[in-house]
């Protein structure tokens, strides 16, 4: 091509393409999709360059297919996918196999008042409830060997204050000389009291030392019954028309939020704001596992059950009846067989670590072991 400038349109969408200035003051292009495109023009002897880019503002990838499409650009760096016959013309050989899922936050652990409520279940109220039971009628049969029949009282049979006591590990009046069955009755609720006191003592010790997790979301059911919402870019919506299926979106849309631009929605996601779940491509997500190795605590995290798109051909745009499909379809067929596509995407994640494009900083929140407060025993008070 003797030099001749290739006109490019980087998304500038991580880890696709973004670009920056280097000592010179000029733009250079990085991303897996970018040093494609880099090593495509020093192959065919070209120069790349980048018309009308200002800055690093993001632009959705159907955008950039439009540009191109419309001959203002020779090739977009960028992935999409056609979604029709006449965009076939619009894309090259296929370059990656993608798929397409939510990256949901980790839920936080539950609070102080809520272990409080935790230990209160239903199973464990019904179990104290039941042997409160037993030990009331044993108590109160027992007592006909002490009392008569006029000082029999039939409330004692449910409600004996000596068996609630005694499975509280608490003090009630026994009698002095107790039969040999009425002995070993009290020994019953003695143990009783005892084990049920210390396991609730040693399970409060635990959690609020190491606070229990909170249940995680693993179906877009759960979503639905979680305080968590998916946010997206209102450009993608349309996607559920197709994929994961029609009934998909009227079923769990209100598990999303919707913004209007694009830029918002990955500006967003990119701040690993835990407010939201995002979507993210399979290629991004390693990467932002990668960030969170180091944290504290990790943020987020996905489930292989829960996607959008199982796998779906992504390919680079490019003008129809391009003078550069044959040369980028044979690239692309390189690329893949010898491994390069890995690489990059692997020194992508560098580059965005060596520009601060990326931190390994700790967003995280530490979990902090304080004194208990009047606001943790709020369940205590609504119980009572």
């Amino acid at each position: 091509m003797k030099g001749a400038k290739l006109r490019a349109y980087p998304d500038q969408i991580i880890p696709n393409s973004f670009t920056y200035k280097n000592a010179k003051g000029e733009f250079e292009l990085s991303g897996y999709v970018g040093k494609f495109v880099n090593n495509l023009a020093r192959k065919i002897n070209a120069t790349p360059v980048f018309p009308h880019i200002t800055d690093s503002s993001t632009v959705f990838f159907r955008e950039v297919m439009l540009a191109v499409g419309n001959g203002s650009y020779d090739i977009g760096v960028t992935l999409s996918t056609p979604e029709n016959f006449i965009e076939l013309g619009l894309h090259a050989y296929p370059f990656e196999i993608i798929k397409w899922l939510p990256m949901l936050p980790l839920l936080k652990d539950l609070d102080t008042s809520e272990v409080f409520f935790y230990m209160s279940s239903t199973e464990i109220i019904l179990s104290l409830f039941i042997l409160f039971l037993i030990y009331s009628i044993l108590l109160t049969t027992n007592e006909v060997f002490y009392k008569s029949l006029k000082e029999f009282n039939i409330i004692n049979f449910i409600f004996n204050e000596k068996g609630i006591c005694g499975i509280l590990g608490t003090s009630f009046n026994m009698h002095q000389r107790p039969l040999l069955n009425l002995r070993i009755l009290y020994m019953s609720i003695f143990l009783t009291g005892l084990v049920f006191s210390s396991m609730y003592g040693a399970h409060l010790n635990t959690f609020f030392t190491q606070p229990l997790p909170a249940k995680q979301i693993k179906s877009f059911d759960d979503l639905l019954e979680s305080p968590v919402k998916i946010m997206m870019a209102e450009q993608e919506v349309h996607v559920f028309d197709v994929n994961p299926g029609e009934y998909f979106w009227p079923k769990y849309h209100k598990g999303f939020k919707v913004v209007a631009t694009y830029q918002e929605f990955i500006a967003t996601r990119d701040s690993l704001n835990t407010s939201y779940g995002y979507p993210v491509i399979s290629v991004y997500w390693p990467m932002l596992k990668e960030r969170q190795s180091l944290f504290t605590k990790k943020l987020f995290h996905i489930v292989d059950s829960m996607y959008f798109v199982p796998f779906s051909l992504f390919s680079v745009p490019l003008q129809e009846n391009s003078i550069y499909k044959e040369y980028v379809d044979e690239y692309i067929s390189k690329v893949q067989d010898s491994g390069l596509l890995r690489h990059w995407i692997a020194s992508t994640f560098l580059d965005l670590v060596k520009l601060g494009k990326m931190s390994y900083k700790d967003l995280s929140k530490q979990h902090e072991v304080t004194a208990l407060k009047i606001k943790d025993f709020i369940w205590l008070c609504e119980c009572k």
